[in-house]
């Protein structure tokens, strides 16, 4: 995702660079299907600035069987708003305490998800 951010700039959504933006979130939550922490990286397209409607996302999600150890990680998130900015951003997330607790673990499922986000 962040190769696919840095190297493919979107159609309409370049000026101003904060219409294509990069998130990382993490945490415990109930995405339909239990509770499951979540490791997820995001790119969202704003179409045009100010509506909701014209908000898309594209999600690379990990999920994980919730535990004890990993509820200790709590939640969270940073944008990445100008591509500019993608190497701090890829940095940090790098050196996070959540991506180095669970960047070796493979017991994991994975959802690619692009929608409509309203």
């Amino acid at each position: 995702m962040f190769a696919f951010y840095e190297r493919v700039r979107a159609v309409d959504c370049v000026d101003p660079p904060e219409r294509d933006q990069l998130l990382f979130q993490w945490g415990t939550w109930d995405l339909g299907a239990g509770l499951r922490f979540v490791l997820d990286i995001t790119r969202q397209f704003m179409i045009d600035m100010g509506e909701d409607d014209d908000i898309w996302q594209l999600s690379l999600t990990l999920k994980f069987s919730p535990s004890p150890a990993l509820r200790h990680l709590d939640s969270g998130g940073w944008w990445c708003q100008d591509f500019r900015n993608l190497p701090d951003f890829q940095s940090r997330v790098a050196s996070s305490a959540v991506f180095r607790t669970m960047r070796d673990r493979e017991d994991f499922e994975v959802e690619v998800l692009f929608h409509h986000a309203v």
